[in-house]
């Protein structure tokens, strides 16, 4: 039989070259960078945030510095580390599903990031709007770049 025919009852989604893995789009070179980018970024937040539980006076004195109007104490930067390292491995494991091409890893990242921004600008009062610009711009690429995803 000629390998160009197919025998009779067989469906062309049976075939090999149908497999999903085949029928992926490839991830492409912008959205590469822009997640390499990323995962750079709050991979460096969340390896910071990891250490502050090893070394928690360093990250209480770093805290108290930044912010002088307000006493924290050693509790308070507890709480601020382990609730600042769950939503960065949340927004890096969303990065991680968007570089596999899954879109649920958008709602996850955005979800992560959106919790971020509220907590600069609404809590701690920082409007550094070069950070939150190219937070928002992130969001709305890899927002239009997940709609072709899975």
């Amino acid at each position: 039989m000629n390998p160009d025919e197919k025998p009779a009852g067989e469906h062309p989604q049976d075939r090999e070259d149908f497999s999903p893995e085949y029928q992926k789009k490839p991830r492409g070179l912008g959205l590469s960078i822009l997640l390499v980018f990323s995962m750079v970024y709050n991979g460096f937040f969340v390896l910071i945030f990891f250490a502050g539980f090893f070394y928690p006076d360093v990250f209480q004195e770093i805290l108290q510095l930044y912010y002088k109007q307000n006493f924290i104490s050693k509790p308070i930067a507890l709480i601020i580390n382990i609730a600042a390292a769950f939503i960065f491995c949340i927004s890096f494991y969303g990065l991680i599903l968007l570089w596999k091409l899954k879109k649920r890893g958008y709602y996850y990242f955005a979800s992560a990031q959106a919790i971020i921004l509220v907590t600069l600008v609404v809590l701690l009062k920082s409007f550094d709007w070069i950070n939150i610009g190219v937070a928002v711009m992130i969001l709305v690429i890899l927002g239009f770049s997940s709609r072709k995803m899975d």
